[in-house]
């Protein structure tokens, strides 16, 4: 992307201290080049996460219905799997049910896993759906679900999550068309 002085733009984001994604140009950029460095990752499952998160807020919604002290377990999904692979803070307090989810969750993360490891060294070609990661937070660009954009309120939100989900792929395509031969 052009910048107001021609100049190309990189996208950055801090990841650490917020979760916001910006473009910058120019001189800018050498002095925070860190913060736009991004890893190639393919597109990975998420429908078992999905189901564990759904599961842990609906179990948190009915155990602070109750009028006993409540936490924010949904929060701890992403953190405690993405640190240790495990939630055991969140799987003590629950019931089967979520025992069998939180398993499957942790079974997808290292499908996941193991199919990044076969794909390292391969050639992208345009078409393939892939995730960037940020290097220096180890978070993925996702598009927020519920949130617009700052400037462009008719977009929604781009931000950067510990853990990935079905908007975090982007499809490459190519800039311009061409025929093949």
């Amino acid at each position: 992307n052009n910048g107001a002085d021609g100049d190309v733009g990189w996208l950055a984001s801090d990841g650490i201290l917020g979760d916001d994604c910006y473009l910058c140009y120019g001189k800018e950029t050498e002095e925070i080049f860190e913060d736009c460095l991004w890893e190639i990752h393919i597109q990975g499952q998420y429908s078992a996460l999905r189901e564990y998160k759904e599961a842990v807020m609906a179990w948190e919604k009915n155990f602070s219905s109750k009028g006993e002290k409540s936490f924010s377990a949904a929060s701890k999904v992403e953190n405690n799997l993405s640190k240790n692979g495990f939630l055991s803070s969140v799987a003590e307090l629950t019931k089967d049910s979520l025992d069998h989810l939180h398993a499957a969750a942790v079974n997808e993360r290292r499908l996941n896993d193991k199919l990044m490891q076969t794909k390292i060294g391969k050639v992208i070609t345009f078409g393939d759906v892939i995730q960037l990661r940020h290097v220096k937070s180890k978070k993925f660009l996702t598009v927020s679900y519920y949130q617009l954009a700052e400037q462009e309120r008719e977009n929604m939100r781009v931000t950067v999550e510990r853990c990935g989900n079905a908007l975090s792929g982007v499809c490459l395509h190519p800039r311009f068309k061409h025929d093949k031969e």
